[in-house]
């Protein structure tokens, strides 16, 4: 299995989730054909505009695309605004808030007529009315999310779901909440299109795919078939008799950014169901549903089918709260399947693979699996097959007192066989098809192998509660610098596409080797040494830091010994020290690299140096007046902390001494007595 990448760019998508997880501002977008917006004005990349209100708004009937170009003249005719490009055109259609219905008779099956029949077999038969459909076109960006007022999409309000500019495509056609005569599909993306499809921030919801054929029972918010980009939008509510409740991918598509919840489908794919192929990233897919009481669903967050050439791909993505009647809470794999780098936790299923379900094969990559439930395999069950990499599965749990993380029922007649290398299995046991691992203790943190998440969720399954529910949706998996998983997997996995970033959407590989688990930590080494003369630095070893955390160094010259070099990766920072009566301190704030602070320390000069303690230096810090007691002065220098000269006096010297000049910063006082002795102190001028 391999991802082609022909172009990838890092792009920021500060226009479009405003919900969506802190890994969003960065994706690794795989660019088939043409590139679209960033964040820059959508209307420069089109040579047509439209606009679409509702009628309630003051839209007005389609007239020509190129009439629409304004909010005073949007129409209420979404699809009629889709169906007017001609080939090779290209447009952008914003939408103000509101609902839309889908109108378009057009069946999901690339072989049914227009308008599609109640029976794919009779083309007499009558017209089908729940063939419904928004249908999407090659060339058209459709992006929501407006007041009807804005001149660019930054402008719209933060809050892109709110109840005045959510744009709502609703598949409830018929009598209103009434579901059973709802569109079939909310959204097709037919089989001609290809990614230059685009439909974005839009809330899709309604559908209700409960047809007696294949193709009337799959996708009920969004089918794909083989292209088309689903971005930063929210599929709720849409229920599929048959797979694929939020969304069905058919050998291609992509979804990016979106929230995939409260979807039902009977068979599998209560969130998403891919089949032969489609990406789904970057996401967060949770609260749906495979399955009833009388039917066996497997996959609630998502259901992956492969030939064992084609194979879906998840990655980057949250799933979470979800359910299945049979097998894989949260995802269910068959003959193959790429998951990479998701947090999978809390999902739930009366059969085996709480987090996840293989049968037949499927690869596995730096995933977090934690909090499921299941009879078997609480973390992940593999039925014949399945590889798992640089994976933890931890807090997973199961009905029984040996509660098996990880379960595995090969069929010793096949070839396939389970394997685990270099993962972290709570209370997992070492064998010869799962190798290099750690053995993970049930507590969170300690002095043995602890995963040492930072905030993980307090309660295992699916959530009872909102409460529990946003607990889930804002926990947090990242490892501490004390963690067992911390550089801890491997680099080199052959045959399976690595990524360059991890779940958050940060730099994959920080130091020697891959974290295990869905997240890198990023921290760099903080270290100090003192290569000449008499003093301290602190810290002196090595120090693991955190990306982003400051750091305090704090430097103590021996009795009479002054700081003549202080260095931050080898930049001179003498002159940015802190001084308090003890020491100097120096801040390094928002650490982003390693740092090395080296010091030396120096004696002013190379007479004999004799700290007297009854003599007095005040006050504290001086600004015009230096008095000086305990001691019969003959002669006195003032040094500064480079040890330069500054004052050099002779026999009469004054008490107290004029410093009104000296400019602000620390000092050092060499006073000769009348016995010939040298004295050193320091001094602050402010």
């Amino acid at each position: 299995a391999v991802i082609l990448k022909i172009l990838t760019v890092n792009y920021s998508i500060g226009i479009d989730m405003n919900f969506h997880k802190i890994h969003t501002p960065f994706l690794n977008i795989v660019i088939a054909g043409a590139l679209f917006y960033c964040c820059i004005p959508l209307q420069s990349f089109s040579q047509l505009h439209i606009k679409v209100k509702t009628a309630a708004s003051g839209g007005i009937p389609f007239v020509d695309r190129n009439n629409h170009q304004n909010w005073e003249n949007a129409t209420y005719e979404l699809q009629r605004s889709i169906d007017s490009l001609e080939d090779g055109e290209t447009a952008t259609i914003w939408i103000a808030g509101g609902t839309y219905f889908p109108s378009k008779l057009y069946a999901a099956a690339p072989d049914a007529p227009v308008p599609p029949p109640q029976n794919p077999d009779d083309p007499d038969s009558p017209v089908d009315e729940r063939q419904a459909s928004f249908v999407m076109a090659n060339g058209v960006t459709i992006v929501g999310g407006f007041t009807g007022s804005e001149a660019t999409p930054e402008d719209r309000p933060s809050d892109l779901y709110a109840s005045d500019n959510a744009a709502i495509l609703s598949g409830d056609i018929g009598i209103a909440d009434e579901s059973t005569d709802n569109s079939y599909h909310v959204v097709i993306f037919p089989e001609d299109v290809d990614d230059s499809a685009v439909l974005q921030n839009v809330i899709v919801t309604e559908g209700y795919a409960d047809g007696e054929f294949y193709f009337s029972s799959t996708g009920a918010g969004v089918h794909i078939r083989e292209g088309g980009i689903l971005r930063s939008s929210i599929i709720k509510d849409n229920i599929s008799r048959g797979s694929g409740g939020g969304v069905y991918l058919y050998k291609g598509g992509r979804v990016e950014s979106c929230d995939i919840y409260s979807n039902k489908a009977n068979t599998g794919g209560g969130g998403v169901y891919s089949n032969l192929g489609g990406l789904v990233t970057s996401s967060r897919i949770y609260s749906n549903i495979a399955g009833n009481s009388e039917s066996k669903g497997k996959g609630g967050g998502v259901f992956i089918v492969s030939d064992g050439i084609s194979e879906g791909t998840i990655s980057e993505s949250l799933i979470c709260g979800n359910q299945a009647s049979n097998k894989g809470g949260g995802i269910a794999n068959y003959m193959g399947g790429i998951i990479i780098n998701n947090l999978i936790i809390n999902n739930e299923t009366p059969g085996n693979g709480g987090g996840v379900y293989f049968q037949n094969g499927g690869q596995i990559l730096n995933n977090t699996i934690s909090g499921n439930t299941a009879d078997r395999g609480a973390g992940a069950y593999c039925n014949d097959g399945g590889s798992f990499f640089n994976t933890v599965m931890w807090g997973n749990l199961t009905p029984y007192p040996s509660n098996n993380q990880f379960s595995s029922e090969d069929d010793a007649t096949t070839s396939r066989k389970t394997i685990s290398d270099y993962c972290a299995i709570q209370s997992g046991e070492a064998t010869a098809d799962n190798t290099n691992l750690i053995v993970l203790s049930s507590e969170n943190e300690g002095t043995d192998n602890h995963p040492f998440f930072r905030f993980p969720v307090s309660f295992t399954g699916i959530p009872s509660d909102n409460n529990q529910l946003q607990e889930l949706l804002n926990s947090d998996y990242r490892i501490n610098l004390n963690s067992a998983l911390l550089d801890a997997g491997n680099n080199d996995i052959s045959n399976l596409f690595f990524p360059d970033t991890d779940y958050e959407g940060k730099e994959r590989i920080i130091k020697s080797n891959v974290d295990i688990g869905a997240y890198e930590t990023l921290y760099h080494h903080i270290s100090g040494a003192v290569t000449e003369g008499n003093g301290s630095i602190s810290p002196n070893t090595k120090l693991p830091v955190l990306e982003g955390k400051d750091i305090q160094f704090t430097i103590t010259p021996a009795s009479n010994y002054y700081i003549t070099s202080f260095t931050v990766n080898t930049i001179d920072m003498t002159d940015q020290l802190s001084e308090t009566i003890e020491c100097y301190t120096y801040n390094s704030v928002n650490i982003s690299e390693d740092i090395e602070a080296v010091v030396q320390f120096s004696i002013p000069n190379s007479v004999s140096n004799i700290r007297n303690s009854e003599i007095k230096i005040y006050p504290v810090p001086a600004r015009e007046e230096l008095f000086i007691s305990g001691i019969e002065i003959q002669n006195l220098k003032i040094y500064s902390l480079q040890g330069h000269t500054i004052i050099d006096l002779k026999h009469n010297i004054p008490n107290p001494l004029k410093i009104s000049n000296l400019e602000k910063g620390i000092y050092f006082l060499q006073i000769t007595d009348t016995k010939g002795l040298s004295h050193i102190h320091r001094f602050l001028k402010e």
